[in-house]
């Protein structure tokens, strides 16, 4: 007898560039509803953008919620760029939502001292509720 787990990927991605040192909105998960109030979701997911002219940073932010209005969980991850470099990032986070139906979560990203806007790639995440 096996146990499945609720889980939604989203592949889709929802912004095509960065905006200009403006948090974006590049992937928001379908609803998920843990099975117990305090259950623990884990959200992976994996990045592939291209720097802005003038783009010193790139931070990436996970979000509770359906876009940039959203509580942020975790911090801020920070990776150094330099004009139209590909940048691949990837990680994973824990989060323990208070909702018990319904919880989405936003990959937002936001370029630093970027004088442009720059480019999407590839925007995968996983919502996964242990």
């Amino acid at each position: 007898m096996g146990v499945r787990f609720p889980s939604v990927v989203c592949k889709g991605n929802i912004a095509t560039q960065t905006v200009t040192n403006t948090e974006t909105a590049l992937q928001t998960s379908p609803p998920i509803s843990p099975m117990l109030a305090g259950g623990i979701v884990l959200i992976c997911w994996m990045c592939s953008l291209v720097a802005a002219t003038a783009s010193t940073n790139i931070g990436i932010i996970i979000r509770r919620g359906s876009g940039v209005g959203g509580v942020q969980i975790g911090g801020t991850w920070l990776q150094a760029c330099s004009a139209a470099q590909n940048v691949n990032m990837s990680g994973c986070w824990f989060d323990q939502p208070p909702e018990v139906a319904n919880v989405q979560y936003t990959l937002t990203a936001q370029q630093i001292s970027a004088t442009a806007n720059g480019n999407v790639g590839d925007v995968p995440m996983l919502v996964f509720v242990l």
